[in-house]
């Protein structure tokens, strides 16, 4: 028997049964299309910075200098990245130097704001710069103070091997800072020994 929803017959069946008549919501339509905004985006010049700084890192000697002017999404281009590296190689560590307490506390809130909406895990950021220390890391990201790093590096080499030997990517932040001898000897340390970690 059909019975037409919303008739008289409708009402009566449900009666017979003691039932409540469902009430007939309209069904919205799903358009045909729709637009799904992302929640941590780039500029057309920040999504082609970040695709070419990739190829370069993919191949040798991956090492890539990332240039922009002031003001026009480094950081924000190179959240982009990270990302990338850490879901491509779980686990790993990426390695984020700046010689800067504020720009090392600019990276850790940038990133922990990128994963949210690109990463695919929980992970850990490490902090190691002012009263910080490390301890065992595995998986994530080090933002790292340079001078911080350079002194430890100092006191044990086997520190800085090991930070080394888990990374596949390291990044520094205003990179002018790496042409000074100890800011030099940190990079030799956590880069040359290792032929699959990138330099940004």
């Amino acid at each position: 028997v059909k019975i037409r929803r919303g008739s008289e017959r409708e009402r009566a069946l449900f009666d017979f049964f003691e039932l409540v008549v469902p009430s007939t919501e309209e069904s919205e339509e799903t358009p045909s299309s729709d637009l799904a905004a992302p929640q941590y985006s780039l500029f057309a010049h920040q999504r082609s910075a970040a695709a070419k700084v990739k190829q370069f890192l993919q191949k040798e000697p991956r090492r890539v200098l990332l240039h922009m002017p002031t003001g026009s999404g480094k950081t924000r281009t190179a959240m982009h990245i990270i990302p990338d590296r850490l879901r491509s190689q779980e686990p790993t560590l990426v390695v984020w130097l700046a010689y800067s307490e504020e720009l090392c506390e600019q990276a850790a809130a940038e990133f922990q704001r990128a994963w949210r909406y690109l990463g695919d895990r929980d992970l850990s950021i490490y902090r190691f710069w002012g009263n910080h220390e490390l301890d065992r890391v595995r998986d994530g990201l080090v933002v790292a103070g340079l001078s911080k790093l350079y002194s430890r590096a100092k006191r044990s080499i086997q520190f800085i091997n090991k930070l080394g030997s888990r990374s596949s990517l390291v990044i520094i932040d205003e990179a002018h800072q790496a042409i000074a001898e100890t800011y030099k000897l940190v990079l030799d340390s956590l880069v040359l020994p290792y032929e699959h970690t990138a330099l940004l």
